[in-house]
């Protein structure tokens, strides 16, 4: 019997999976798999692969170049797309992927997604970028950016506003641990009860600038707060941050818990989730996750993060890199706990509004049964 659902096929071959993967999982997770078969290529032995697995999506794994475009892979990603009979194909940085679909399912429509965004782009040469976009185009039927600023940046390498349009991120609902699990955490971490307690959650690499962290504590110290900074995540910069924290004599005030794979216990003990990056963010799951613990934001002021954090009530901004603005707010939030309080309730319900990983496989799902509605290839 044929399967009568919609086809969409995702295509992760590029390698930086970052928050695209993160976006899958909340898509596969929330998405209406009676209306929607999900397929997803992507390369053989990855995180994404076993991240992916249990999840109700076909799962196609191929030896791939993990990069946006390679000839040598062109083939196999046509066989694949071909054998998936897709009707949509959104791709993920993967460029290749949607040259491959332009010619193994001529009837689907071709989708990119922009997950990321960094202000030192604008420097490119514009020439250069409308050229790559205009050689694109054939290939790209509608871009989807995660954020607004992402969606600015694809109007100014020259895709043509019909063809762009923003669907911000959201995370899947996290259940608060009882009292108990947290309470043996903060034990096992020896984290005290009466200290501010600073989540990092995200990869310790150099975009998410996570050196801001020493220089922080360092200010918080100085200012006699009591906390401590709780960093959930994993990278090259780990035991650099583990080295100079103690080298700095700031070692009492850091835990470093490594890669989650979830990480509600753990956000769970923060007070405020900070966001320090300096180049590049558009619509944080991270931060979502937060939202939904009911954990508030203090973030740097990128455009993404003014997008998702309304002064005052689901979280603070600084300027970016300002470690001083940053200090100050975190005192002010230890000293003043019915503003957290007010902040974390602003969390939830920004997260219930705006932030939901049912609310984004909604808008997905509406978009793509208006895009065969509307068009001749339905047919």
């Amino acid at each position: 019997m044929k399967d009568s659902r919609i086809a969409v096929l995702h295509v992760l071959s590029d390698g930086s999976f970052g928050g695209a993967l993160s976006h899958l999982t909340a898509l596969f997770s929330s998405g209406d798999h009676r209306r929607f078969r999900y397929g997803v290529i992507l390369p053989r032995g990855s995180e994404a692969e076993r991240k992916l697995a249990p999840l109700p999506v076909t799962v196609i794994a191929l030896d791939l170049q993990k990069r946006s475009f390679s000839v040598r892979d062109l083939c196999k990603l046509g066989q694949s797309i071909s054998a998936f009979a897709p009707d949509i194909v959104q791709t993920h940085g993967a460029f290749g992927a949607r040259v491959a679909a332009f010619f193994a399912a001529p009837h689907a429509f071709l989708l990119l997604t922009k997950h990321c965004v960094f202000e030192s782009s604008r420097s490119r040469c514009p020439l250069l970028a409308r050229a790559l976009s205009l050689a694109a185009r054939p290939f790209t039927h509608l871009s989807v950016a995660t954020a607004t600023c992402a969606e600015k940046m694809l109007l100014r390498e020259g895709m043509p506003a019909s063809s762009v349009l923003t669907v911000q991120n959201g995370a899947p609902p996290k259940k608060r641990p009882d009292e108990k699990a947290m309470r043996m955490r903060r034990q096992a971490l020896a984290l005290p009860l009466d200290c501010l307690t600073v989540g990092f959650c995200g990869r310790l690499e150099e975009e998410k600038n996570p050196r801001f962290l020493l220089s922080l504590a360092r200010a918080l110290a100085a200012k006699g707060i009591s906390f401590c900074v709780l960093v959930i995540g994993d990278g090259s910069q780990r035991a650099m941050l583990e080295e100079q924290s103690k080298r700095m004599g700031l070692g009492a005030h850091f835990r470093f818990v490594g890669y989650q794979s979830d990480p509600a216990l753990d956000l769970s003990l923060c007070d405020v989730q900070i966001n320090c990056s300096l180049l590049s963010e558009t619509s944080s799951l991270a931060l979502s996750e937060g939202f939904a613990l009911g954990i508030p934001a203090l973030a740097s002021s990128l455009p993404g993060n003014r997008e998702m954090i309304r002064q005052g009530e689901n979280g603070l901004l600084y300027p970016k890199g300002d470690v001083r603005a940053c200090a100050s707010l975190l005192a002010r939030l230890s000293a003043d706990r019915s503003l957290l309080e007010s902040l974390s309730r602003g969390a939830q319900r920004a997260y219930r509004q705006r932030f939901s990983s049912a609310l984004m496989a909604k808008r997905y799902e509406c978009l793509y049964r208006a895009l065969l509605r509307h068009s001749s290839k339905k047919d």
